[in-house]
């Protein structure tokens, strides 16, 4: 299924054309588009443009607020995708295996292009790779095709993770809320919250 970029906040995130994320995206979306949320609340708490609502309305509107739901989902997925690695014996973070993951896809990608998928700044995006190579799961090389141009590349032992994250279930997750998305009724709130109490549960269920 083909894909179309959409930009959110300055940011980029993937989604199918027929609005169904296909294996593997929703997991990158449901990122993407909480790191759209928290930039754009921090646009609002530095007095951007975009102002901040008074603790009445609020109140009001946190529960159909598709940006609390949004963050919200965001942080408990993170959770158990933490958890999930750790009870795994790996020694990466989940934001770090969102970048393996693309190098997984399609190995040797730039920078820039590995930011995209995780919609993070790029000082926090060299951290996360830096943090990479001092495992000795990646490192920087020139480009075959230009020697000007740094790519992100695995190593050897950076190939021989994906095996052991297959024993992490989260691609197992990411293949259970999408159909839980893809075949759910009701609109996309309510279908963001019934995957957001799956997840809930499953992280408090240990």
């Amino acid at each position: 299924m083909g894909t179309e970029t959409v930009v959110c906040g300055g940011s980029f995130y993937s989604t199918g054309h027929d609005g169904t994320p296909s294996l593997g995206e929703l997991a990158r979306n449901v990122v993407a588009l909480y790191n759209c949320c928290q930039q754009q609340h921090s646009i609002a708490a530095h007095g951007g443009i975009l102002a901040a609502p008074s603790h009445q309305s609020l109140a009001m509107d946190i529960s159909t607020s598709l940006t609390y739901h949004i963050t919200k989902t965001g942080n408990i997925l993170r959770r158990l995708s933490a958890r999930k690695i750790r009870d795994a014996g790996l020694d990466i973070t989940p934001e770090e295996s969102v970048l393996l993951n693309q190098l997984w896809d399609r190995d040797q990608q730039s920078q820039t292009e590995l930011g995209q998928w995780s919609v993070k700044e790029r000082s926090t995006v060299t951290r996360q790779i830096d943090s990479l190579v001092s495992k000795g799961y990646v490192e920087r090389r020139q480009r075959p095709d230009d020697r000007r141009s740094v790519c992100i590349a695995l190593t050897d032992k950076g190939k021989a993770l994906e095996a052991r994250f297959e024993h992490t279930g989260i691609r197992q997750l990411d293949e259970d809320l999408t159909r839980a998305l893809a075949g759910g009724s009701g609109d996309m709130l309510e279908q963001l919250i019934k995957v957001r109490e799956r997840a809930l549960a499953e992280l408090q269920d240990a």
